[in-house]
């Protein structure tokens, strides 16, 4: 079904307190079915409550419209929160109500929430009251705000998946070591899925399919070298999860495996002009070198602009070269295949480990 949004949504501006956000989409509600003329029937929606939570008002204006895109093909109940724990407790709310034409009952609400002071601190009893039951909760961590909440026990016990970025964490170490940790300490059991580590996987899967060739495949054993360079000057997880995806799936160790170096290229402007090429993240190039006695292999991967272009040379006689188109998603799309996921990714948590393991070394 195709559903495009009303282009005028009923709004209640600045509930102030909990009680006053419930009151108020239940008045959005009935507003909208006396307006046409349908006071007995209710308004459809949510099959899921999607939750995101940030520390800037400009990042909650952007999660706010990628959630009503997420709405409009899955109608959801959608919260936006913006925390701030330095002012005095306050807790604001604007609120609307977002119809699809094809079917006017059918609806994604936004309630958008500025919390300030200690509230701030205790999001999770701010939410609760807000979700629909037996839903299920999706948590988008926008931006670098603080993992302290998102991975309390309340937290973990809410929702179904936990969303975030660790490409937006200016201390990659720290970021990488925290979520190896918890997802050590969880055992499993913490539902987590990270934008950078998706934005990794068109390398990923090239590099695995240069050395699936029976003739390749020895040559895995005799990696010496791994360069991994981004675009700009800043190393962001990218890099490091990809070098940590070869080391744990190699089972590499830090004494006598081969040497893993990633750094930013100057020369480089960084990949962030627009949304979708965002999304295609940061990484510029991947050269890995492997040596079995006198012979000399190499794999050469080179962002080119919205492509991938790989080189492959491999003795006795093995040289191809192909580019592939990176597929261009915006941050919507994204996300809802990452809610579309579900349970423990082991892959992903060897690499993060094995990535925390390289960039602590690093610094």
């Amino acid at each position: 079904m195709s559903v495009t949004s009303a282009p005028s949504p009923l709004r209640y501006r600045h509930a102030s307190g909990l009680h006053a956000v419930t009151g108020a989409l239940h008045q959005l509600h009935y507003e909208l079915l006396t307006s046409r003329g349908d006071d007995r029937s209710q308004v459809r929606t949510s099959v899921m409550n999607l939750v995101a939570a940030c520390t800037d008002r400009s990042r909650g204006d952007g999660a706010a419209a990628d959630l009503l895109r997420i709405g409009m093909r899955h109608p959801a109940r959608a919260i936006v929160i913006v925390a701030n724990a330095e002012h005095e407790p306050q807790l604001e709310a604007d609120l609307s109500l977002q119809c699809g034409l094809d079917d006017n009952h059918v609806c994604t609400e936004l309630v958008r929430l500025d919390v300030q002071g200690e509230p701030a601190y205790h999001l999770t009893s701010i939410v609760a009251p807000l979700l629909i039951p037996d839903m299920p909760v999706y948590l988008w961590v926008v931006g670098a705000p603080p993992l302290s909440q998102p991975f309390t026990d309340e937290v973990i016990a809410l929702v179904e998946r936990i969303i975030l970025d660790s490409g937006e964490y200016a201390d990659v170490a720290d970021t990488l070591a925290l979520i190896s940790s918890q997802l050590e300490k969880r055992a499993g059991k913490l539902p987590l899925a990270d934008i950078a580590w998706q934005r990794t996987q068109p390398w990923r899967q090239l590099i695995a399919q240069a050395f699936d060739p029976w003739a390749a495949r020895p040559w895995l054993r005799h990696i010496t070298d791994v360069s991994i360079r981004c675009a700009g000057r800043v190393t962001t997880s990218d890099a490091w999860l990809l070098g940590g995806w070869m080391a744990s799936r190699l089972g590499w160790t830090r004494d006598g495996s081969p040497r893993i170096s990633v750094a930013g290229d100057g020369d480089t402007p960084p990949a962030e002009s627009t949304p979708d090429v965002d999304m295609l993240g940061r990484l510029a190039e991947v050269e890995i070198r492997a040596q079995r006695g006198a012979d000399i292999a190499a794999l050469s991967l080179q962002r080119r602009g919205d492509s991938i272009h790989t080189s492959i040379d491999i003795p006795p006689g093995m040289r191809t070269a192909r580019t592939v188109a990176l597929p261009l998603r915006d941050e919507a799309d994204l996300l809802s295949s990452m809610m579309a996921e579900g349970g423990d990714d082991p892959v992903y948590r060897a690499a993060v480990a094995s990535a925390a393991s390289l960039a602590a070394a690093r610094g």
